[in-house]
């Protein structure tokens, strides 16, 4: 294996690198990396060409600014060239520089909330950026410089993708386009400016967390209930409750009573969706229930057991839940306030073998919630 062909594969395997679209939560993210510069001038204007790469390692630093936008900078250190075929005086010819290049970035993120979620482990993302390349002599193997040293303004154009591991590790690969505002660091000039692009691969961190200044001073955040949950925080808003419940009120024992009374009360006529008079003072319980505490919200789950087919039975089931949400509704309950599902025969809380596991699927029941 050649000396070049082992740096090739040590840049590809032993890099290690950052380039993690943030979140608000770690908007800063630092990583080191290694990969690979490609030349692309008067030498040579092929892209992808596996005779001109060389590698290169580096440094970023990046901040997210908000779920679309992150900023930032990238620095590299490598060699850049192009080698030709021996000449006539046994010389060879073609470019060779050491070049450091650092570029600020302003990098549109797909992971935006919007196109991806923000937290997707693969977060892709595309930027644009301007930098500055410095052009130092690394003398060829007959020591002669083949490169005209000096510095250029670069225009960069980028796209890469990430791979998040978690919230604070993740690996990425990054492609960074570079046009130089001169054309002579190979020793020609034809016209057309000086181009190159970089391949690295590595390991980002992110690190830190933003302030909250939701809960102090002139931002502080609007709680209408007076619970001290703020209303961006407050699934019950309007209603006070506990920090510990997400600033709803706790549900008491004697309200969770209520309902397990409902669920063993509540019973239907064989085959159909008509309750059983018995099942209607466990109901009026419930709606009691409803009235004294608006802020409650009801589901109501409809089982069967496994006598007939599984289409009938998930018919069956739905029309039950239906029915108790109907008898409510009558009830002075708002029918927003409630939902329905049928489960069939899917769920069974007892045996279907006997006579009165099957009875104990028959059943409805609730989920009282804020």
């Amino acid at each position: 294996m050649t000396r070049k062909t082992k740096i090739m594969f040590l840049s590809l395997f032993l890099g290690i690198s950052g380039m993690y679209a943030q979140t608000s939560n770690k908007p800063y993210s630092l990583g080191i990396h290694s990969g690979l510069n490609d030349y692309h001038g008067d030498l040579s204007y092929k892209w992808f060409d596996i005779s001109a790469y060389r590698a290169n390692v580096g440094v970023h630093f990046m901040y997210s600014l908000n779920p679309w936008l992150s900023t930032g900078l990238m620095a590299n250190y490598g060699s850049l060239g192009k080698h030709l075929p021996l000449s006539s005086e046994n010389t060879r010819l073609g470019m060779r520089s050491n070049l450091f290049h650092i570029n600020g970035q302003l990098r549109l993120k797909m992971n935006n909330g919007a196109w991806l979620a923000e937290n997707s482990k693969v977060q892709p993302y595309v930027y644009l950026g301007t930098g500055w390349a410095h052009h130092a002599i690394d003398r060829g193997d007959d020591n002669r410089a083949l490169v005209a040293p000096g510095s250029d303004w670069t225009g960069n154009l980028g796209a890469g993708v990430t791979y998040m591991f978690n919230e604070m590790i993740g690996l990425n690969y990054n492609l960074n386009y570079a046009m130089t505002n001169h054309d002579r660091r190979d020793g020609y000039s034809k016209g057309k400016n000086d181009q190159f692009m970089q391949h690295t691969l590595g390991i980002v961190f992110n690190l830190g967390k933003k302030k909250d200044n939701t809960s102090t001073g002139t931002n502080k955040a609007k709680d209408s209930d007076g619970d001290g949950v703020a209303d961006t925080d407050d699934h019950c808003p309007d209603v006070a409750g506990s920090k510990k419940n997400n600033g709803c009120p706790e549900m008491k024992k004697e309200v969770k009573e209520v309902v397990d009374k409902a669920v063993a009360g509540v019973q239907f006529e064989t085959g159909k969706d008509v309750m059983l008079e018995s099942s209607h003072t466990r109901l009026d319980a419930i709606a009691a229930l409803m009235k004294a505490n608006p802020a409650y919200k009801l589901s109501i789950y409809g089982h069967t057991d496994n006598t007939g087919s599984h289409e009938t039975n998930m018919d069956l089931s739905q029309r039950r839940a239906q029915s108790v949400k109907n008898y409510l509704i009558k009830k002075g309950i708002d029918a927003k306030r409630m939902t329905t599902k049928g489960f069939g025969e899917s769920k069974p809380k007892a045996s279907n073998d006997t006579e009165e596991g099957r009875a104990r699927n028959r059943r409805v029941e609730f989920n009282l919630h804020l």
